[in-house]
């Protein structure tokens, strides 16, 4: 009997000692996040949802932390990408007869300068008066190089010829500006315009990622990362497939 008492004491310490062990790395796993170290926090969290002894009140604390630091690091993601997706519609060659009238001002041209915010009026008026997407899209294109996104995307709406670099700005621009909703609406227009788009499908993947919607992302990101090698979106495959599989 003495044998069997010693043994459930050695049982009970053993798991007194693993739960503190877990309520720690818990801990580590939130200051992680909370200091913004999301690599880190995921690499901890992966971790612990492994432990077989984690209670369902803690695995669900767990996934709760994860889903956050998967918004996060979509929000990280979106600025690194910003320049992968700016080249949609920034780089496009022009395949249509060009405009032989004269734009105030183009994307090449230095207009970095104090005076350019009080002839932007100007340029945006010469721009809708020649009713060509091509003028509308390079108007834009100043906008969205100084950050005023939501001037651009407001031009480019009011482009009635459908040209797919105008879609790209209304898409790119609410998303960074976190108006999921309208991006992904604009997205899907590229898209049903023209099914290969591959910038869109990412586009649209990381919207709804941030949007917290995972399994609509998972199927845009996959879709993009069978045409497209980035590791970055293999990563965020691979941990979007973690937090669904165990809100299981």
């Amino acid at each position: 009997m003495k044998k069997i008492l010693i043994g459930v004491m050695s049982l009970l310490m053993v798991s007194t000692v693993v739960k503190a062990n877990l309520s720690s790395e818990i801990q580590t796993l939130t200051n992680l996040f909370q200091q913004g170290n999301y690599e880190s926090a995921e690499t901890v969290g992966r971790g612990i949802l492994n432990d077989s002894s984690l209670t369902p009140e803690e695995r669900a604390t767990v996934n709760s932390i994860m889903s956050q630091i998967a918004i996060k690091q979509a929000q990280k993601q979106s600025n690194k990408t910003e320049s992968t997706m700016k080249k949609s519609f920034t780089d496009q060659k022009v395949t249509e007869t060009r405009d032989t009238g004269t734009m105030p001002a183009s994307p090449d041209e230095d207009v970095s300068s104090e005076a350019k915010y009080n002839t932007y009026g100007n340029f945006e008026n010469a721009a809708l008066a020649k009713k060509s997407s091509n003028a509308t899209f390079k108007m834009s294109q100043l906008y969205f190089k100084d950050g005023l996104y939501e001037k651009a995307v407001n031009l480019a709406k009011k482009d009635t010829g459908g040209d797919i670099r105008n879609l790209y700005v209304v898409a790119i621009g609410s998303r960074l500006m976190g108006n999921y909703d309208q991006a992904i609406d604009y997205y899907n227009r590229i898209l049903a315009m023209s099914p290969d788009q591959q910038e869109a499908k990412l586009g649209i993947g990381i919207a709804y990622k941030s949007k917290g919607e995972f399994s609509k992302a998972l199927e845009f990101l996959r879709e993009y990362a069978e045409q497209n090698s980035n590791q970055e979106v293999v990563k965020d495959i691979a941990i979007l497939n973690d937090i669904l599989a165990n809100k299981k």
